[in-house]
């Protein structure tokens, strides 16, 4: 009857979602990247850097093959964590926030309600009365 938070980095992968995420193999590994390290605060510099492209050139890449940026990319993995973390853990917002990799809370505050609709105490709140 207790909360055990696993790091993204423990999951294992299953093999149907380990291939290639994209024809280009830049693409791929920035997207796996941004995947397995976004919890630890990366940006989109560091992102380039792991997948051996100038960061001009991927975010090029980025928008005509997927249609947003590489910090939109990470942002929205961002939400992701936070949203499993709202719902299934009792961690602070605050706590959260580091977790997920925003530089503070109320970045998470604003990312989250920008691309959620909502804030994330009310995203929560909405999802228990859900279960």
């Amino acid at each position: 009857d207790r909360v055990i938070f696993v790091s993204p980095k423990e999951i294992a992968e299953r093999e149907s979602t380990s291939g290639p995420l994209s024809a280009d193999p830049a693409l791929s590994e920035a997207l796996r990247f941004i995947k397995a390290e976004t919890g630890s605060g990366i940006n989109a510099g560091d992102v380039a850097a792991n997948a051996h492209v100038g960061r001009r050139a991927l975010e090029l890449r980025f928008r005509e093959k997927l249609g947003k940026s590489i910090l939109e990319a990470i942002t929205g993995e961002r939400i992701e964590i936070a949203k499993r973390l709202l719902t299934q853990t009792e961690l602070s917002v605050a706590e959260i926030s580091d977790k997920a990799g925003f530089p503070s809370e109320q970045r998470l505050f604003a990312a989250f309600s920008k691309v959620c609709g909502t804030t994330p105490s009310k995203y929560r709140k909405a999802r228990r009365l859900l279960n």
